[in-house]
């Protein structure tokens, strides 16, 4: 009676530890460094969306069959070491816990640029109220690349900033890949999505910035767009044409298309999410 009563015992403290147990960081840690991704799953005990709160936002939370794949976006200035993200399930009464990841460490090259080129480096938008227009739809990955071709990838490579006349210089890290083209080129959506802003003719580029919501807090912010095909409020699938990339007269070369993704207030390197 007593073995049985201690594997009763036993069998009711996996069960009350099972949805615990099986949150977890993925084995590919490919992309779990500063610019990058990383990927937790989660038990799936019902179809309520789970709460995950990791920074000022929560990352993005993909349902699956039999669980929940969680995504979150590592800043660039994140050091490496292990961190926790907090999760909650809220039709199960039970309380918030934590689950560990890993950030592994990466090196980025660094250059030095002068001060009045620091805005073609790092391209910050006025405030993440700019990217309120909470799609809460279901992203899907992984996202397409907006134009075929050689895209630079330079994303999260530092400048250091050596002007004469700077007090303090500091780091600069670029938060955009970009691509150049002397051909007009059709630029299209890297995935569904719901377009959420456009600005025209900003400091970031001559022609429009579109801020695309893919849904669940992932963001596409792609400047150097022409010749408009959407409009704010669009709802729009992935491949749809947003606009193009005409041929500048007077300098072929300068027309530079430039992309930058945000998840849970985060830029990360856009690649990375055409790889997941």
């Amino acid at each position: 009676m007593k073995y049985l009563a201690n594997l009763l015992y036993v069998l009711c403290l996996l069960l009350s530890t099972s949805n615990h147990s099986l949150a977890q960081q993925t084995g590919d840690l490919s992309f779990s460094y500063p610019g990058g991704v990383v990927e937790l799953i989660l038990p799936k005990n019902s179809n309520v969306l789970p709460s995950v709160q990791y920074g000022i936002r929560e990352p993005v939370i993909i349902e699956q069959f039999d669980h929940w794949r969680v995504i979150i976006g590592l800043d660039i200035n994140t050091l490496p070491g292990d961190y926790l993200a907090y999760i909650k399930y809220p039709d199960s009464g039970s309380p918030a816990y934590s689950i560990k990841f890993a950030v592994r460490q990466k090196s980025y090259p660094i250059t030095e640029i002068d001060t009045e080129l620091q805005s073609n480096i790092n391209i910050q938008h006025n405030t993440l109220s700019d990217l309120d227009f909470s799609n809460t739809e279901q992203p899907i990955f992984p996202l397409k690349l907006p134009i075929t071709g050689e895209w630079h990838d330079a994303f999260a490579s530092q400048e250091f900033n050596t002007a004469i006349n700077t007090e303090q210089p500091s780091l600069v890290s670029q938060n955009f890949i970009s691509l150049t083209s002397t051909k007009t080129e059709i630029i299209s959506s890297p995935s569904k999505a719901i377009v959420s802003r456009i600005i025209l003719g900003d400091v970031v580029s001559a022609f429009a910035t579109v801020y695309l919501d893919h849904g669940r807090g992932l963001y596409s912010i792609i400047s150097g767009v022409s010749d408009l095909s959407v409009s704010t409020g669009d709802g729009i699938l992935a491949g749809a044409v947003i606009g193009k990339l005409s041929q500048d007269e007077k300098n072929p070369s300068s027309r530079i298309l430039k992309w930058q993704c945000m998840i849970n207030g985060v830029y990360v390197n856009p690649l990375i999410l055409t790889q997941i």
